[in-house]
């Protein structure tokens, strides 16, 4: 039988022991919260960083897709030279100036869609608003762009940039683009044309065009204006950019001040420019005394008939304005070419999706958000790129972030109505529940 005095020291041993294992479960708990807490904070700052770095390469796809573009509608150019046609709101350079060739090489036109990228990039950094919110603060230097034109573009910008919040820092510097638009046989295509232009300087080289078009599968339109300009548009529905068809746009100016102007054929019927509506039958006739002539057209919105009859029904993706040529003949062989202006409408309006600001969710709490149109519409179909939530046939975003889902996102939000349509950028902040103490 055990002493008194001899429980009395099992006991106390027996405590000692059991505030050793608490402590210890203590200690081990705390190094096991630290470090999940440790974790956690460096996957959260992990996802922060990357997305500067999403956030910029989604600023340099959008830029580099509108510069090439804004340029391709300008013959190559950002910065158009003299002597150019001036249009209302676009200005066209002239390849040919009177038989004197002013043709860009490749060289020209990389640096001046290299100037359109440094240019606008600032303007969808916007100064990184959307991060300073969040804490952050950069350091950046001047960016430098360096776009390859080959058998696809390739955009690199070289933008040094410091990013900060706390303790924390990152540094940025490359960042790359690929559009797969093959440039080279854009090139190459203009540059035949070019060469045929140098050949009959003071002509219109429509039977190349009409051949070349055929051969290497583009469209083409040629619009007579005054002064003895012609612009030429080649549209490339292969190579899309943004979900639209690449269009080349030049001009040539001749010198026909010294051609006969009495016509080769007694072709007396006026030209009017015309103006259709998509769904509807738009007709037109050019041969209205009914004279022994052949018509030929050099577009591919309608077939003519050979004794001049237009008629087709247009489509929404013909809505624009376009410049028909269409030439006369007669059974000797004499030729005339006649052009106007074919205006095509369409009666529903286009959904223009208001600007979307900045957005911030909350883990475990309810977001929504309404999209919202300039002008309220009927029959707009929503949809989005994101598996973070279905948007719905209002417009309206409703979710709840789970915290597998904290980081940032650039969700691309288009409204459509019928064929029509618009998009817009959602740049969305999901955080974590911020710990009270």
């Amino acid at each position: 039988m055990l002493k008194r005095g001899q429980v009395t020291v099992f006991i106390i041993i027996g405590i000692v022991i059991l505030f050793l294992f608490a402590g210890l479960l203590f200690v081990v708990k705390s190094v096991t919260k630290d470090k999940v807490e440790a974790e956690q904070e460096a996957m959260v700052e992990a996802y922060e960083f990357n997305s500067i770095q999403m956030f910029i390469d989604h600023c340099l796809q959008r830029t580099s897709n509108e510069g090439m573009r804004f340029v391709s509608f300008r013959g190559g150019y950002y910065q158009v030279p003299e002597p150019a046609e001036d249009q209302i709101f676009v200005k066209i350079p002239y390849y040919f100036d009177v038989g004197q060739k002013r043709f860009p090489t490749k060289e020209i036109i990389a640096h001046q869609i290299e100037l359109y990228v440094e240019d606008k990039m600032k303007s969808c950094l916007n100064d990184f608003v959307v991060f300073k919110n969040q804490g952050f603060s950069f350091v950046e230097e001047e960016m430098k762009a360096t776009v390859q034109l080959g058998t696809s573009i390739v955009f690199e910008l070289d933008y040094p940039l410091q990013a900060e919040k706390g303790e924390s820092i990152k540094q940025f510097q490359k960042f790359s683009y690929t559009l797969p638009v093959n440039f080279e046989h854009i090139y190459n295509i203009i540059d035949q044309t070019v060469f045929e232009q140098e050949r009959n300087a003071n002509f219109v080289p429509l039977g190349h065009l009409s051949v070349a078009s055929q051969e290497n599968d583009f469209t083409f339109e040629v619009s007579y204006l005054d002064n003895d300009v012609v612009v030429y548009s080649y549209v490339f529905d292969q190579f899309p950019i943004d979900r639209e068809e690449y269009v080349f746009v030049f001009a040539n100016r001749y010198d026909w001040s010294e051609l006969v102007a009495t016509e080769e054929l007694d072709y007396a019927q006026d030209i009017e420019d015309q103006r259709c509506l998509v769904g509807d039958i738009c007709s037109y006739n050019l041969n209205i005394y009914n004279e022994p002539f052949r018509f030929e057209d050099y577009t591919e919105l309608f077939d003519i008939s050979a004794n001049g009859q237009i008629e087709f029904i247009p489509q929404q993706k013909d809505v624009g304005t376009h410049n028909i040529l269409v030439s006369v003949s007669d059974s000797s062989g004499n030729e005339q070419f006649v052009s106007f202006a074919l205006e095509i409408d369409s009666l529903a309006e286009t959904p223009e999706i208001k600007t979307i600001e900045n957005q911030i969710a909350v883990v475990g709490q309810g977001f929504t958000y309404q999209i919202e149109l300039e002008s309220a519409l009927e029959e707009v179909v929503y949809s989005d790129d994101t598996e973070l939530f279905d948007i719905d046939e209002t417009g309206l975003i409703t979710f709840t972030p789970t915290a597998e889902q904290i980081g940032f996102y650039i969700i691309e939000i288009t409204a459509q109505k019928g064929e029509l349509t618009d998009t817009g950028w959602l740049y969305l902040t999901i955080e974590g529940v911020q710990n009270e103490e």
